[in-house]
């Protein structure tokens, strides 16, 4: 298996999106199927839900041919054959293979588990000019290749090969069905950021009021409060049921890791409802997201 992103953009985009999942969890598992990669997880306290989507023609290079040999913690399963003594490990695993051919196949889904912060210690470090690789060979199957190529061969610039281990990693898909929500503000990466920054000085949880004439949020805590009235005409795209009215709040640390970074999409979409949680959307193009979900907070008195 061989991904590249040579686009500057779109390489600093998945470094973005590997500082969010850093934020968020320690581990994750990559799952590259004929056309996407999917990664979908929990943060430890499991409070919330990140769901990515990347298409396979958002990248430069995705090719997920697999030869046949197979060994020490890659499973082909429901293929043609085993073959080479593979063995059955979690490091990575390889799903439904078709009939192999010349030595080779495509397989439907190769899933591996990696850090989170070892990926992003390596791929931040990467230079303007460099291709960013990540390569997985079956004949050394508890490791994923990481590469900065000096594409443009400059001076005093060299390539970089990084191996990383696989981790042995568990975790049950869910099934994240479509709903409607009351209300959906699109805003400014750069300005919510400065909200959450502001607003998280002053307490936990975030308290979100919105109505057809108004948007609040506020925080306070004991440091004392802060409230911000947003303009609706400042926002990029707000829709709301009519006459519908939202009073809900929502873990602020949380929305805080979730928008750390403004080197993903100039704007971010928040969709909120009483029956739903909330929903934090990164629009990547190209039919690829980043999607972020977290339930409210429960007034218990």
């Amino acid at each position: 298996m061989r991904i590249a992103l040579v686009n500057k953009e779109k390489i600093d985009m998945f470094i973005a999106m590997f500082q969010l999942l850093k934020a968020c969890t320690s581990a994750v598992t990559l799952r590259f199927d004929i056309d996407r990669l999917y990664i979908q997880g929990m943060d430890k306290a499991h409070v919330c839900l990140f769901d990515i989507t990347i298409q396979r023609d958002w990248f430069n290079k995705y090719d997920i041919e697999s030869s046949d040999k197979l060994k020490n913690g890659a499973s082909l399963k429901n293929s043609a054959s085993l073959k080479n003594g593979a063995s059955l490990k979690n490091s990575a695993s390889l799903k439904n293979g078709a009939s192999l051919k010349n030595g080779a196949s495509l397989v439907e889904e190769i899933e591996l588990s990696v850090d989170c912060t070892c990926i992003n210690a390596i791929i931040s470090r990467i230079q303007d000019g460099n291709i960013l690789e990540l390569y997985y060979n079956e004949e050394d199957p508890d490791r994923l290749e990481i590469n900065l190529i000096n594409d443009e061969n400059v001076k005093g610039e060299y390539n970089r090969y990084f191996k990383i281990p696989l981790l042995d990693l568990e975790n049950d898909l869910l099934d994240i069905p479509e709903v409607e929500y009351d209300a959906e503000i699109t805003i400014s990466c750069k300005q919510l950021i400065d909200l959450t920054s502001q607003l998280i000085i002053f307490g936990e949880n975030l308290d979100i009021k919105c109505s057809e004439e108004e948007i609040e949020m506020k925080a306070k805590g004991d440091m004392g409060e802060m409230k911000v009235n947003i303009n609706i005409d400042d926002l990029k795209e707000f829709a709301i049921c009519e006459g519908e009215k939202i009073n809900l709040s929502y873990s602020l640390n949380y929305i805080h890791k979730m928008c750390l970074t403004n080197k993903l999409v100039q704007n971010v979409q928040l969709s909120i409802g009483a029956s739903n949680p909330l929903r934090i959307k990164y629009d990547l193009g190209a039919n690829s997201n980043i999607m972020f979900f977290m339930a409210p907070k429960v007034d218990e008195e």
